[in-house]
């Protein structure tokens, strides 16, 4: 069972920097799960670029059109906090607050989903654009996340919310 601070207010304007001590300590210790970061290693995405083109991306070297106009982009969520899996309605409301705060917040965003190569496993989120990665990771450690991801002209980054814990891999970009 999580603890108590993993549950989140129901307004966007609620949402604070602040992570609750018990919440920072289970994020930090999940950031050594060698196994959450393998998998996440694996990640592939599927969104809609800024120029509203379906695309996928990939960890792995391959054809590459980093989105014109940006030069970083974070794909974040709010789902299955600290790498654990919760109930769909549980999910659906965390997204939706995350998508109520980056309106709230006029961060530009666009629907982005994870998964496996396989399709057994998706979680829902954002590619966001205007953020640091700082202020990315503190969103993520606001939404009960582990790891956010970073996208750069260069590098695919997974970056631990709360510690300095981060794993570049080259990516690949294609039409879906």
């Amino acid at each position: 069972m999580l603890p108590k601070g993993f549950a989140l207010p129901d307004r966007p304007e609620d949402v604070t920097g602040e992570v609750p001590e018990d919440v920072r300590t289970v994020l930090v210790a999940a950031a050594d799960d060698s196994a959450m970061w393998s998998g996440w290693a694996k990640t592939e995405v599927d969104l809609l670029l800024p120029d509203m083109r379906a695309a996928r991306l990939v960890p792995a070297d391959g054809p590459q059109e980093f989105p014109s106009g940006h030069d970083l982009l974070h794909v974040l969520t709010a789902c299955n906090p600290a790498g654990r899996e919760h109930p769909m309605d549980e999910n659906i409301r965390r997204l939706a607050l995350l998508r109520s705060l980056l309106e709230l917040r006029d961060i530009t965003h666009w629907p982005a989903t994870g998964h496996d190569a396989e399709g057994t496993w998706q979680e829902p989120g954002f590619m966001v654009a205007g953020l640091s990665d700082g202020a990315a990771r503190e969103l993520g450690a606001a939404m009960g996340q582990v790891a956010i991801f970073a996208w750069t002209p260069r590098s695919w980054t997974i970056l631990a919310s709360l510690t300095d814990r981060r794993v570049e891999l080259p990516w690949s970009l294609h039409p879906r």
